[in-house]
């Protein structure tokens, strides 16, 4: 249903009849615009869904999720009365206020709540999980307190209808996170049933694909990696780059019940210890994965390079079967790089593809040519790892080696060449990642910020002024170098999906699409399947780069019909991304925050981020090299003005919501399993308000005493905190010594102050 309404607003050819009462009832509100070629909602309606919580009634424009909420005003209005969470309704908006219209779907089921019990006063008492505010339970203090000790629940319509378990268990972390973003644990037995009607992949079932299974492609992922979906191979002697991605469309068929479970989750959910894929283990970790010494069905790019310039000189895509020799890692990877450069010898397995040295080369050049128009940050990753009990065991925090370079730049050199087949294929729409330049207020705000550091802006264009900071950052080190990249990140907007072909800010390219990861992500698999009508199109079922498309009479038909369905999923998968990334972030705060509950008291060093009120930060490394670089530390906690130059410069980590993504660690190969997400601000709004917060599961600091006798704490590197409290005027990127004061394990959050 939500579909279709929003396929409405960008405009359709025509109307499905399990559709049609719905159609019929816009149409009867006036609520059709007058088109001779598509249905589509007029400009002065809106299709939202209702939110109802105390303090009101609100609708959010389901084809726009990003836009603010509207207040709907109930008064004497009986219909607006009777709105329920979830309802989805017709609004008119050209009133100064949004009038009901009609109610299209009441929600089919009383909206679930979940909450924690807590105990305030010597009375239990439930907790909203995600507004923190106290709901009152139709249910006697006796029966409440035969629950476990901070028990949390899902309650519905005046009944408890799952019990999870207690807070103070560590593996109920996992499952109140997929609770509370509605995220499914397991598949439909319809969907397990047809993957289980799959088999292996017979070669000669396949006489139209082209048989590649006789090059020695490769997969480099992380080394945990299951769910490998593009391999590689470069061929010296045709000086020709193969990239091949997983044919999940094959498989995936639109409309199916495979289709429909994908679509309900978009992308797949990665937390430290565990994933919970878009697709069945069955085809994300088998069938559609590219395992070794395995035939399996792949679109495969050929790009024909030059041998002088290693640029593209041509390139095509079509559909193949090919048989990668070997899933490495990228330390493996890395290893056969460093085999030319230090003479080493390399294990047997590995010397055969001595070619990755020479692909290596030639990735280069490419990133080169990319950054003559887009950006390039030095970041670094911090890794989580849970011990059986599902608490932190360790934190890593690592550096992009070149064997990362080297499947970035190649995935990003699929990306765009797949954009550019679309934009010649879909004269109407398809689907694209856009990234939007900076406002005029952030650049300004990032050169004041840049000119305090004592960096000087040249007069210039945005990018050449971009890039002379950061090379006069680099020569300051690269720590130096750290610290303004966060800075020029923070000052960008943030990347979406759009039918339109626009231009991508941070890569450079005028347009750009997900092509690479269709196991993970939802919107490559659409993406797959607009390619593939126009390659099943062509007599040669094979598309060319930079070439004139001119698709036949039934292919346009497919492609249209394609696109209504892409573009009523763009604002759904803009939002869903949204959500998985605070997924994500958020499970790794609570187990933040079950570390520090241990840790009351502790000293650790806090890098600010957002210095407004409440402030936020992100604990920084406590090891000997930060200290070596923290000389003006105890100056700024004394309130004296230091220079940002002179301190440590590892304010964020891969995770940390409060970050914006990497520009290319967002949109490569590795992107989205350990994207950042959104500010502590965006959560859950703030600091939990005082009532809330009063009943709250808080741990609170002793003495000063014991906060002096506590040693820093290693495992809370790269984790969120309030700064509750500070003696000294804050500033952004500035590091300070604070002691955990108190932990909220309902909320997340661990409170610090700044003696």
């Amino acid at each position: 249903m939500e579909e279709f309404l929003v396929s409405l607003v960008v405009g359709r050819r025509d109307i499905p009849k399990k559709f049609a009462s719905v159609y019929e009832q816009l149409r009867a509100c006036g609520a059709i615009a007058k088109d001779s070629r598509l249905y589509r909602l007029a400009p002065v309606f809106m299709l939202a869904r209702v939110h109802k919580n105390s303090g009101g009634l609100f609708a959010h424009n389901i084809a726009s999720p990003k836009d603010r909420r509207l207040r709907l005003r109930s008064g004497r209005d009986r219909r607006a009365n009777a709105l329920a969470d979830g309802d989805l309704v017709l609004l008119l908006t050209k009133p100064k206020e949004p009038r009901l219209i009609k109610v299209l779907n009441r929600s089919s089921a009383p909206a679930s709540r979940l909450l924690c019990l807590v105990q305030k006063r010597g009375k239990i008492i439930a907790l909203d999980c995600k507004s923190l505010e106290p709901i009152s339970l139709p249910f006697s203090q006796k029966s409440l307190r035969a629950l476990p000790k901070y028990c949390v629940l899902e309650y519905s319509a005046g009944q408890i209808t799952k019990v999870l378990g207690s807070l103070l268990d560590p593996s109920i972390d996992e499952k109140l996170i997929l609770a509370k973003y509605n995220f499914a644990d397991s598949f439909s037995q319809a969907a397990q049933a047809f993957t289980k009607s799959f088999g292996d992949v017979d070669v000669s079932c396949y006489p139209e694909r082209a048989n590649l299974c006789d090059k020695p492609f490769i997969t480099i992922d992380p080394s945990d990696a299951k769910d490998h979906d593009d391999a590689v191979f470069w061929d010296q002697d045709s000086h020709t780059l193969y990239i091949a991605i997983a044919d999940v469309s094959e498989y995936v068929l639109p409309n199916t019940e495979l289709d429909t479970q994908a679509k309900a989750r978009c992308f797949s959910l990665y937390f430290p210890h565990i994933c919970y894929p878009m697709l069945p283990n069955a085809l994300s970790q088998s069938l559609c994965s590219l395992r070794a010494n395995e035939p399996k069905l792949a679109l495969v790019w050929e790009i024909a390079l030059h041998r002088r310039t290693k640029l593209p000189r041509s390139a095509k895509l079509y559909e193949a079967l090919i048989t990668p020799r070997a899933n490495i890692s990228y330390e493996q990877a890395q290893a056969i790089l460093d085999s030319r450069r230090l003479a080493c010898e390399l294990e047997s397995n590995l010397a055969r593809f001595s070619w990755l040295c020479d692909l290596h080369a030639i990735t280069q050049r490419l990133k080169a040519k990319r950054l003559e128009k887009g950006y390039d940050f030095i970041t670094s990753d911090t890794t989580m790892r849970l011990n059986p009990q599902g608490t932190i065991e360790s934190i890593h925090t690592h550096a992009a080696c070149p064997s990362h370079s080297l499947i970035e730049e190649s995935m990003l050199l699929a990306n765009i060449l797949s954009a550019q087949v679309l934009a010649g294929t879909c004269e109407d729409g398809g689907i694209y990642r856009a990234h939007e330049p900076p406002s005029d207020d952030r650049i300004y705000a990032l050169f004041s910020q840049a000119k305090e550091l004592g960096y000087t802006i040249k007069s210039s264009n945005l990018h050449a002024q971009i890039q002379a900071l950061q090379k006069e950052a680099l020569k300051r080190g690269e720590s130096a170098r750290k610290q303004l990249d966060t800075l020029i990140i923070k000052a960008q907007k943030e990347a979406r999906y759009t039918d339109k072909k626009e231009a991508h800010f941070g890569l450079g390219f005028e347009a750009y699409t997900h092509f690479t990861s269709p196991i993970r992500r939802y919107s490559d698999l659409i993406a797959h399947r607009l390619l593939k009508i126009a390659m099943r199109d062509n007599p040669k079922r094979v598309v060319v780069a930079n070439a004139p498309t001119t698709l036949g009479s039934k292919a346009r038909k497919q492609v249209a019909y394609a696109l209504e369905s892409s573009s009523a999923m763009i604002p759904l998968l803009n939002e869903r991304e949204r959500q998985i990334s605070r997924a994500e972030a958020e499970f790794k705060d609570r187990k933040y925050a079950r570390e520090a509950q241990a840790l009351m008291g502790a000293v650790v060093q806090v890098c600010v981020v957002d210095e407004r009120y409440p402030t936020f930060g992100v604990v920084c490394a406590g090891d000997s090299a930060l200290g070596e670089q923290c000389g003006s530390v105890a100056d700024f906690v004394k309130g004296t003005n230091a220079k940002f130059a002179n301190l440590p410069q590892n304010p964020q980590s891969s995770h940390s919501p409060t970050a914006i993504p990497r520009i290319l660690k967002e949109d490569n190969q590795g992107d989205f399993k350990q994207s950042a997400s959104l500010s502590l601000r965006a959560d859950n709004g703030g600091v939990a308000k005082q009532g809330a917060a009063a009943a709250s599961l808080v741990i609170h600091t002793k003495t000063a005493k014991q906060a002096r006798s506590h040693k820093a704490a290693p495992l809370l590197q790269g984790a969120r905190v309030v700064i509750s409290q500070s003696s000294c005027e804050l500033m952004r990127e500035g590091i300070y010594t604070a002691v955990i004061e108190r932990v909220d394990l309902i909320a997340a959050r661990i409170y610090v102050q700044i003696p």
